[in-house]
């Protein structure tokens, strides 16, 4: 028995310690006192290592992790610069050309010294937010401005596909209408 408990641990334990914790949704002023890093980005590559599926969507490892290519273009919290980086997601869907919040509260993956670890620290950015409009905001301002500004666009879209649903609806073929 304690050797098969022994093999078990041997082969659980390695698992365990590459594993990547997962942070839960948290509330805006948490969020921010729980990060190292808080940046707003430009995305560059999506998914530098390869393997992405044709459509241009990332396709995730094993692992969940993917390594990104952004530019920096504000640094809300935390030490990095200005300017071309490489960061680890844990896969969340990016696009070249858009922008993002993206944060981390620590940890290291592709040797970045950053990893997005929730999807709350990976939020797409509204094209128009003007991010002048964050000059003078604490921390927690700012991230809580594109927490409500991309809610908005979130609420905006699902109205938009809301309607095209109830119209798709309409398409539906009636009960018994084959007989």
């Amino acid at each position: 028995m304690s050797r098969l408990l022994a093999a078990v641990l041997i082969l659980l334990v390695p698992t365990m310690a590459w594993a990547v914790p997962v942070w839960p949704p948290m509330d805006t002023p948490t969020f921010v006192a729980k990060s190292k890093d808080v940046l707003i980005v430009r995305c560059i590559n999506p998914d530098v290592l390869g393997g992405g599926k044709p459509d241009g969507l990332t396709l995730v490892g094993p692992d969940g992790l993917t390594l990104v290519e952004v530019e920096v273009v504000v640094v809300v919290k935390g030490d990095r610069k200005a300017g071309k980086t490489r960061l680890g997601t844990i896969g969340q869907p990016m696009e070249a050309g858009k922008r993002y919040l993206m944060a981390s509260f620590g940890g290291n993956v592709f040797d970045t010294g950053f990893v997005a670890q929730s999807d709350q620290a990976l939020v797409e950015m509204p094209a128009a937010f003007d991010l002048k409009s964050l000059a003078g905001k604490t921390a927690v301002q700012q991230v809580q401005a594109i927490f409500d500004a991309r809610r908005a666009q979130v609420e905006r879209l699902l109205q938009q596909l809301q309607r095209e649903k109830k119209t798709l609806d309409r398409t539906m073929p009636k009960p018994n209408a084959n007989k």
